[in-house]
């Protein structure tokens, strides 16, 4: 039988780790952000090398992918393309919808946060039950 050095415990332990990094680089694309009005509507001006680094830290953390997170956040083409805005490598900046923006960071955060809080609760557990 194959013995693993690695337990359960601190497998979880590296994912809070990811996670609650994660957390500080969407706290760093929120901060390198402006939202500017626009006609009827609201955009935001965002540093996409933070941004795309926030949505793969993201994905990786909670185990999805970006079609899945288009899904969550409302599926339609505003909303691909609002990702596809915010993963963009070409450019160092963009334009992207502030609603749609908002619940991003407002959902990843929510997810992540989440995650974490089970990640500590599984790790009391085991420190009591031993």
């Amino acid at each position: 039988m194959i013995s693993f050095n690695i337990s359960q415990s601190e497998v979880n332990d590296l994912y809070t780790e990811q996670a609650l990094k994660a957390l500080e680089v969407i706290e760093l694309a929120e901060k390198n952000s402006e939202k500017l009005p626009y006609r009827d509507t609201s955009l935001t001006v965002i540093y996409t090398p933070i941004t795309n680094l926030a949505v793969g830290l993201a994905l990786f953390v909670l185990k999805t992918d970006q079609k899945e997170l288009v899904k969550v956040l409302g599926g339609d083409k505003v909303v691909r393309d609002t990702l596809k805005n915010m993963t963009n490598t070409d450019e160092d900046s963009a334009l992207v919808d502030s609603e749609i923006y908002e619940n991003f960071l407002e959902f990843v955060k929510k997810s992540v946060t989440s995650l974490v809080d089970s990640f500590t609760d599984e790790q009391k557990d085991d420190e009591t039950s031993e």
